[in-house]
């Protein structure tokens, strides 16, 4: 397949990157890895579309730092603030490619559907199931959403993603302790929260 303009060389690159993921977290062929990598990359595109992220230009992160110094509350970074997005986390994510971003949330949709059905094939029904996947895994989105969880356990804000991947590397050889630690709270939220405020995060 030929690639001949900018848009289609992001695309590239992210087919690349996510076969090459999917292989290794999912145990895939590298046949599957690419089909499901490029099925993603449509999904990302259409978001991209409908959320009209395709007109956000490629870093976007330093407008949203100059906005806010004139309207504490654009892009509700004055709540996102109170959850400990930093400068750093802000110029990470919205300085990225749109279909960067959409196609880390398609990810991330992708990956946490994958587990939830593995726990009901375990023979959780939907609540559990909906609950240990909260245990389990982070949650990205809009921290004022309340439909599902309230408080620590809220969504995490999406520009935190980045630092929290690197606390999951950081603690990966030291799997028990990190579970023992999580078994005192209700969802990895409420206890990545809690390691934010610990400084660990």
């Amino acid at each position: 397949m030929w690639f001949k303009n900018k848009d289609s060389e992001v695309e590239k690159k992210l087919i690349e990157l996510y076969t090459g993921l999917l292989a290794s977290v999912r145990n895939l062929s590298k046949n599957e890895a690419e089909k499901l990598a490029r099925d993603m990359l449509q999904t990302a595109k259409q978001k991209m579309i409908e959320s009209g992220q395709d007109k956000i230009a490629t870093g976007f992160g330093k407008v949203i730092l100059e906005r806010e110094k004139i309207d504490p509350g654009f892009m509700n970074m004055d709540v996102k603030r109170k959850d400990s997005v930093k400068d750093e986390d802000i110029i990470w994510f919205w300085n990225m490619h749109p279909l960067d971003r959409c196609m880390m949330e398609v990810d991330d949709e992708t990956s946490r559907l994958a587990i939830f059905m593995h726990f009901l094939k375990e023979g959780a029904d939907s609540e559990e199931a909906a609950n240990r996947l909260r245990k389990s895994y982070p949650m990205f989105g809009n921290p004022n959403d309340t439909k599902h969880t309230k408080g620590e356990d809220r969504p995490l804000p999406v520009e935190l993603k980045d630092r929290v991947n690197k606390w999951v590397i950081k603690n990966k050889d030291d799997l028990k302790g990190t579970q023992d630690k999580l078994q005192q709270y209700l969802t990895m939220n409420a206890f990545i929260r809690a390691e934010i405020r610990a400084g660990n995060i």
